[in-house]
């Protein structure tokens, strides 16, 4: 500490003012040390629920989000759910992951975690690949492949087309973004992709913006139940965390 915190009176060693000053930051140190391992132990012999969480289309930053969180809450056992929309949400669910407005509004508690724009995904074969931006003129003469109906994406795509004011070409629809992706990078079709939770085949696909157009997609995170178990809460505050 810098300074002498006894001083010696025959064979005894005795506390001086530094000495004991430094002993009411140790109790207080020694306290809280006792605390926290009372706390620890209590963890433990009361185990949390089962964390369930209900999740809408393919995402690559959800696997991210959720390996962060077992790496901090490694005792908490976690099941994973897929819906296509609000009405197949499992009943079990406490929280769900989507980008549906409908299931947001619907909730009992909603938070954007992220805005995301959406962009052209087209073979690196296909002859508008070259170029750095595409045009509705350009999109009008071509092929799309979407997502079906029942998944949420599938209509938000529909969407997309009717604000830029045409009509696409549709040739085919996947049920997943994986199927999707794969068509795309065979030179089947054009796409929209989501720019942060979808991860394209990097070596096959490339994204463009659309000149003088952007659309952008929220992410959300939902309470889908009026009640919420502490593993529930947890991972909501993680959640925000992460993503700011």
């Amino acid at each position: 500490m810098g300074v002498q915190l006894f001083d010696r009176n025959g064979k005894k060693l005795l506390l001086n003012k530094y000495g004991t000053v430094f002993l009411g930051y140790v109790d207080h140190i020694l306290d809280t040390l006792t605390e926290a391992s009372s706390k620890m132990t209590e963890l433990v012999s009361m185990p949390l629920a089962p964390l369930k969480i209900a999740t809408m289309n393919d995402n690559c930053l959800i696997p991210k989000l959720i390996s962060a969180f077992h790496q901090s809450y490694p005792y908490i056992h976690i099941q994973l759910y897929l819906f296509s929309s609000v009405n197949t949400i499992p009943a079990e669910c406490t929280v769900a992951l989507h980008a549906s407005e409908e299931v947001s509004s619907s909730a009992f508690k909603s938070t954007k975690l992220l805005t995301e724009e959406c962009l052209i995904g087209l073979s690196i074969d296909h002859p508008l690949a070259k170029q750095k931006y595409l045009t509705v003129d350009d999109l009008t003469q071509e092929s799309f492949i979407i997502l079906n109906q029942q998944n949420s994406y599938g209509e938000f795509s529909r969407y997309f087309f009717r604000l830029l004011g045409f009509q696409p070409s549709i040739i085919m629809e996947c049920g997943n973004q994986i199927m999707l992706d794969a068509m795309v990078a065979e030179n089947v079709g054009l796409a929209l992709y989501p720019s942060k939770t979808w991860e394209p085949n990097r070596t096959r696909v490339v994204l463009r913006e659309i000149k003088n157009h952007h659309l952008y997609q929220p992410f959300y995170i939902s309470y889908i139940s009026s009640v919420a178990d502490p593993s529930t809460e947890l991972f909501w505050d993680f959640a925000l965390s992460y993503f700011q």
